[in-house]
């Protein structure tokens, strides 16, 4: 059932949509998200693992500014965290990408940056849409990480400092505070 009194509302997906599980696409997660809102929703319809000619060339598409420009006025980013090597894996990057992130120490990734356990980032994919750097502007950002394996990833994406709102479960702080000594 959707929400009531929640009609000015957009959501679009801040990147393309990573491997073939359709109920976990994200233009999927956004459309389903917008009809709980009551609100309305826009669409990248882009795989977010394109290579670096491609994404800069359907990065000039009319369609695909306006979608991105939508996605850079957002006042509210949920985003989630993985941890470095299951992403990569979703990602389909090659076996001599995966050692060389690995190699950088990556241990999380978030909006296709990978970040050491110091927060740093280490690593970056060519994908389209929301850039690290403009989550500065963006007002809310909702971190959302659970379970104890993704422990060290969550930690070290928070490091980064762009998420101002963490939603977690047990195992993930358990795992935190058992990293961390505390």
């Amino acid at each position: 059932l959707p929400l009531r009194g929640t009609r000015d509302v957009v959501v679009v997906p801040a990147r393309g949509g990573l491997g073939e599980d359709v109920e976990k696409q994200a233009d999927t997660v956004a459309a389903s998200l917008a009809k709980r809102l009551g609100g309305s929703y826009r669409l990248l319809n882009l795989p977010d693992d394109l290579g670096r000619e491609s994404a800069a060339s359907v990065r000039e598409e009319p369609r695909i500014k306006q979608v991105i420009d939508t996605i850079r006025r957002a006042r509210v980013v949920v985003h989630g965290v993985g941890t470095a090597l299951e992403m990569a894996r979703r990602r389909s990057l090659s076996e001599s990408e995966i050692a060389h992130i690995q190699q950088l120490g990556a241990v999380g990734e978030s909006f296709g940056f990978y970040f050491n356990s110091a927060g740093e980032v280490v690593y970056t994919t060519s994908s389209l849409g929301l850039r690290l750097a403009e989550l500065s502007s963006v007002p809310t950002v909702i971190c959302v990480g659970g379970g104890s394996s993704k422990a060290r990833a969550l930690e070290a994406v928070l490091r980064n400092g762009f998420s101002h709102i963490v939603v977690t479960d047990e195992g993930a702080a358990h795992g935190i505070k058992h990293e961390s000594g505390r």
